[in-house]
Parts: C-alpha cells; sequence; structure tokens
C-alpha cells in the first residue's frame, strides 16, 4: 500500500481526507470536556469548599475575630483567593501541541 502511495499521490490526499476528521472530533471531545469540567470546578470552588469544612469541623472552636484569619493554611469560606484561571487545561492544549 505504501508504494501505491508514492506511485499515486493522490491517494494520500484521499487518506488525510478521511482520517484526519474522525480523530480531529476525538480531540475536539477531550478539549471540551476538560474545559467544561475545569472550569465548573473552578466557579462552584469545589477545593475551597472543601478546605472550609475541614477548618470547620476539625480546626478548634475559635472566636469570630479568629475565624477571619488562616488556621494552619486553610482559609476562611468567606475569604476569596485569587481567581485561578484554567491551568489544567491550558496546560494539557498547550502540551498536545507538537514542537
Amino acid at each position: 500500500q505504501l508504494s501505491e502511495m508514492i506511485n499515486d499521490y493522490t491517494l494520500i490526499i484521499d487518506l488525510l481526507a478521511t482520517s484526519l476528521p474522525a480523530q480531529a472530533t476525538y480531540f475536539i471531545q477531550i478539549i471540551f470536556v476538560t474545559t467544561v469540567f475545569s472550569c465548573g470546578m473552578e466557579i462552584l470552588r469545589v477545593i475551597p469548599v472543601i478546605k472550609a469544612a475541614l477548618r470547620k469541623y476539625i480546626g478548634p472552636r475559635l472566636t469570630k475575630r479568629e475565624r477571619q484569619k488562616a488556621f494552619m493554611g486553610l482559609q476562611p469560606l468567606g475569604d476569596p483567593l485569587d481567581f485561578e484561571f484554567a491551568d489544567f487545561s491550558s496546560n494539557m492544549v498547550s502540551s498536545s501541541r507538537p514542537k
């Protein structure tokens, strides 16, 4: 089959025209799922909610003023941190590019 492609270059174009669109949908689905998942996790703030719950149930009974400060690295839920952009999906997209 390879010798046929070398002799008739239009077979290469036909092969690429049929196989590339089929593979492109797979990569588009991966990018879509990771983007939706990572953005959903960032908007819902799942990790800060878990940290705040740990702080509330594991940490000592704190006064109101002490609750406004971090305790052992666990931030209170009322203290929003900087909004982290989609680091995971942006790294995944940039690492999938050919070098």
